[in-house]
């Protein structure tokens, strides 16, 4: 089992976006950050019109504050059990990425969405187009 993040943004992840780049083994299909007891992955970025039907309809939830919204990427933390480290990474990998890449990230296990917004009013009028007023957090 694996905690599942969804980097939502206008650009792609590439190689060259992952921080520290030489702790980082590249496959074909993901990069991954491995430990001896957890790893975090980041898959290839995928393009929102090649999602499934179910996955595009998550994205127009998106579109409302990422209007030009392209890619959706998969950060992941293996196993649940990773212990304080392996939360910390992922959480740095993500942020890391979403300004990166223009993103915003959505935590795939409770629907928070986490951006880069500051302005009051905007955090304001993004929570009440997504019905998440008590589930988006900024940093």
């Amino acid at each position: 089992m694996s905690y599942d993040l969804f980097l939502w943004s206008t650009k792609p992840v590439k190689a060259d976006n992952l921080p520290d780049k030489s702790s980082w083994k590249f496959f074909k299909d993901e990069s991954e950050f491995q430990t001896e007891h957890w790893q975090v992955c980041v898959s290839n970025s995928i393009k929102v019109n090649k999602l499934k039907s179910d996955d595009k309809k998550a994205s127009s939830k998106v579109k409302k504050h990422l209007p030009k919204v392209a890619y959706r990427t998969t950060v992941w933390l293996e196993p649940l059990g990773a212990g304080k480290e392996g939360y910390k990474k992922i959480g740095e990998v993500a942020r890391y990425l979403m300004q990166q890449t223009d993103g915003l990230i959505e935590d795939r296990s409770n629907g928070q969405i986490e951006t880069l917004e500051k302005d009051p009013m905007v955090i304001s009028i993004i929570k009440k187009l997504l019905g998440l007023e008590n589930k988006i957090r900024f940093i």
